[in-house]
């Protein structure tokens, strides 16, 4: 069931934009030097999008700012990679982003050039094999180094994690788990493998309502229809009939907004049609849910259950 072109961005976005998990994510792999000076109790999201001169989008990941002891401010950009393979210029493309940060602090007339640290998190099915230091695509790394500005970026290679680095997480382990089960020939088990221990799926079902949701939409985008049901994808995720029933709605509602935008050449009744027929036979949704996110009759909505 496919609610998104961009899964791996979206969901990447919805769980990052959260400061509570920002926080843990950056105590965890921000670099020791930065770390200490670094008051992570108030960052902000920076403007996501930075344009360059020619009006180009350079990058529409996650950009933060944290303030730093020395009374200068630190830019904490996380990127997520999503290509099957490793990008082997990944360094050339953090510089060009780098660059559109600089002109945003240049415009604001801030005193004091920006601290810019660098987090991609890869995903891909092929192991990273390219250093993660610009200087090192030099010929002379230490004369190329010389003359660079550009630190190390952190690599959060998620494929190497091991199940017990997920199921131990207390704050991110359905972040990682969900990106990795992704991945999997088949996501729903390898998500479902980690819930089988205790601790893990205490952790997802404790995650607040609509983390649940982000959570589902995600799983649910890869899971094949012929061997696993949405619902199967938010049983792991609540035990809570109620609650379940809201996290069902909930993407019903974003599947209906985005067919009905993709159909509206086609003529709004005959696309809320095959919405609801979707949400029939796939969300296995109740008439009353269907009429609410739809607008059809209940006798129209029969009519499709029966005609199958």
């Amino acid at each position: 069931m496919q609610l998104s072109n961009t899964p791996h961005d979206a969901f990447f976005r919805q769980v990052m934009v959260r400061k509570d998990l920002a926080q843990q994510f950056f105590h965890r792999f921000l670099p020791q030097d930065i770390s200490k000076p670094a008051d992570l109790s108030r960052i902000e999201l920076a403007e996501g999008k930075h344009m360059s001169d020619q009006g180009v989008t350079l990058y529409n990941d996650l950009l933060y700012k944290c303030p730093l002891e020395s009374g200068q401010d630190a830019y904490l950009f996380i990127m997520c990679e999503h290509q099957r393979t490793p990008y082997k210029h990944m360094c050339t493309r953090l510089m060009k982003y780098d660059v559109g940060v600089h002109e945003d602090c240049q415009r604001q007339e801030q005193r004091y050039m920006p601290i810019i640290l660098h987090f991609v998190l890869y995903n891909g099915s092929l192991p990273w094999p390219y250093s993660t230091a610009f200087a090192d695509y030099y010929a002379d790394p230490v004369l190329g180094s010389k003359y660079l500005y550009m630190a190390p970026f952190t690599l959060i290679d998620i494929p190497t994690y091991l199940p017990a680095d997920i199921e131990n997480d207390p704050t991110l382990g359905f972040y990682f788990g969900a990106f990795k089960a992704s991945t999997a020939s088949d996501p729903y088990e390898a998500f479902a493998k980690h819930c089988q221990v205790n601790n893990f799926e205490q952790h997802v079902r404790g995650l607040p309502l609509d983390l649940k949701q982000v959570l589902s939409r995600y799983l649910g985008h890869f899971v094949d229809e012929k061997r696993h049901k949405l619902s199967d994808v938010i049983d792991l995720v609540s035990g809570e009939e109620a609650e379940k029933q809201t996290i069902m709605t909930s993407i019903a509602q974003v599947y209906q907004q985005q067919g009905m935008q993709q159909g509206m050449q086609q003529g709004m009744q005959s696309k809320a049609l095959d919405i609801a027929r979707n949400m029939l036979h796939q969300l296995h949704l109740g008439i009353e849910a269907i009429q609410q996110v739809t607008g059809l009759s209940k006798k129209e909505i029969e009519a499709l259950r029966q005609s199958v």
